[in-house]
């Protein structure tokens, strides 16, 4: 699994199956996860240190999250609501991982994931290696490289990531099989990476259009979920959505979304 090289142990090997006292051999870094629970008025109500093996502790981080169940309208056809988790436990796994593999470690910062009342917050230290979120989700996406080559090569043998760097477009294909928004990308800070996934329908016009629409292209549907969050688009989305989606006939039911959030943002 490359967790041995000539019979030394690798720092792959350590994070994922160390005990947490042998991160000293790791030249200064300190890799670790930390878990915050915010009360509604953003009061920090509890948090907890999550240290190596990895391997182990991701379970123990989803365990900590309070995933309840909660009911959304979803058609408007039937009386009856769509009864769903507020997350997906492979969302969750997905973008820890993804934290894991792809922290800088030479920044001696921890992975944070900090729950909210309605969203969850993953946070790690590290540009973001595809550069934008637009790129990582387009079909047969690779990266140029990986920040951690052991590490992921080992994450990849005991199947803690993708091996095909699909797990981004993976997350984003989840949540809009949920109808829920899709993951947020924040890159604004250039070495770190900051994601938002929502357990909770924003705007029920965009979880509509998607229950009607289910065959709808990602692409499209990206469009429209940053029109739902207020968020800027350029000219060319903009000319998209209110003629047509790529690669399908007019969205006649997406204008509504549209003329909703009232005028489009362009960056």
């Amino acid at each position: 699994m490359g967790l041995l090289i000539h019979g030394h142990v690798t720092n792959g090997a350590l994070m994922l199956l160390g005990r947490p006292e042998s991160t000293v051999f790791l030249g200064g870094a300190a890799p670790r996860i930390t878990w915050t629970l915010y009360a509604s008025d953003g009061r920090v109500e509890t948090y907890e240190h999550f240290d190596p093996p990895f391997i182990l502790q991701v379970d123990k981080v989803l365990a900590k999250i309070r995933n309840e169940r909660y009911r959304y309208f979803d058609s408007q056809v039937t009386l009856f609501p769509t009864l769903a988790n507020k997350y997906d436990p492979e969302v969750i796994r997905e973008l820890l991982h993804n934290a894991i593999a792809h922290q800088d470690y030479r920044n001696s910062g921890k992975i944070n994931v900090l729950e909210y009342e309605d969203r969850l917050v993953f946070k790690n230290e590290g540009s973001f290696i595809p550069g934008t979120i637009e790129k990582a989700i387009e079909p047969g996406y690779k990266p140029p490289y990986y920040r951690n080559r052991l590490l992921a090569d080992a994450m990849v043998d005991t199947e803690m990531i993708d091996q095909n760097a699909i797990g981004i477009r993976n997350v984003y294909e989840i949540q809009r099989g949920r109808m829920l928004p899709l993951p947020t990308y924040d890159l604004s800070e250039p070495d770190r990476v900051s994601v938002t996934i929502y357990g909770r329908v924003l705007d029920e016009a965009y979880t509509r259009l998607l229950a009607s629409e289910p065959d709808m292209d990602l692409e499209t549907v990206f469009m429209l979920d940053l029109v739902q969050k207020g968020s800027p688009v350029t000219r060319e989305q903009d000319r998209i959505l209110r003629s047509r989606g790529p690669r399908r006939g007019p969205l006649p039911k997406a204008h509504a979304l549209i003329q909703g959030s009232g005028h489009l943002r362009h960056p």
